[in-house]
């Protein structure tokens, strides 16, 4: 446990960097914002429309266009000087994976941004191809460039709960795979790794095996 919090603590900025970054944001959202127009500082993007789960509380994965920003147009829109004040990005879909080009998303973000502090990316873990080919490059990018970068894979329930959930008969192994993959991953370099839930009337029940499941793997659970 002491090893797992060492790793998560090497990711992040000093604590007097962090503190003086809370003192900013209070002094912005109570003061500042009174004097001018306040750009955004927390900003969700969906790279994709796209899903390589069924999930029974979403249905995106049934959207017919798939239509997606190209590169050069994200690097128009993010060259525009409103984005200058993001700290804090959302990177979302669809399935962020299925992007062939998601490390190069994340490298116009990294360009654009100078005040980035932290990129979340939510994703299903169906497929560890998919999770290593894309984290790896983004992981390292993101310790370069000091980002702390958290990794949350969907976890609505253990074993056939799971499957049932998200509409995937052999879902639940093929996560378990991705989740040891990507532990391992995570000994070589830094970046914040949870499980993250949607609980609802499917898996309300099975929430204490999910909790089970986080203490076992020594991992953080949203």
């Amino acid at each position: 446990m002491l090893t797992y919090f060492k790793r998560q603590l090497a990711t992040r900025r000093s604590i007097l960097t962090e503190l003086l970054a809370i003192g900013g944001e209070a002094t912005t959202n109570h003061i500042v914002k009174h004097l001018k127009t306040l750009k955004p500082t927390v900003f969700q993007l969906n790279v994709n429309a796209r899903c390589n789960a069924r999930c029974e509380m979403c249905n995106i994965w049934q959207t017919v266009d798939k239509t997606e920003l190209s590169l050069g147009h994200m690097d128009r829109i993010f060259a525009d000087p409103v984005f200058r004040n993001v700290e804090y990005i959302i990177l979302a879909g669809g399935e962020p994976t299925l992007r062939k080009d998601l490390p190069e998303v994340v490298g116009l973000l990294l360009k654009h941004m100078p005040r980035l502090r932290k990129i979340s990316i939510p994703t299903t873990g169906v497929s560890k191809a998919l999770s290593l080919r894309h984290f790896a490059p983004i992981a390292r990018a993101c310790l370069e460039r000091k980002v702390f970068l958290s990794i949350g894979i969907s976890l609505d329930g253990v074993g056939e709960v799971y499957n049932r959930v998200r509409g995937l008969p052999d879902g639940f192994s093929k996560v378990m795979e991705t989740l040891a993959a990507l532990k391992e991953l995570n000994k070589q370099v830094e970046f914040q790794l949870g499980i993250g839930s949607t609980i609802s009337a499917l898996n309300v029940y099975d929430v204490d095996n999910i909790v089970r499941l986080s203490e076992e793997m020594e991992l953080g659970l949203a």
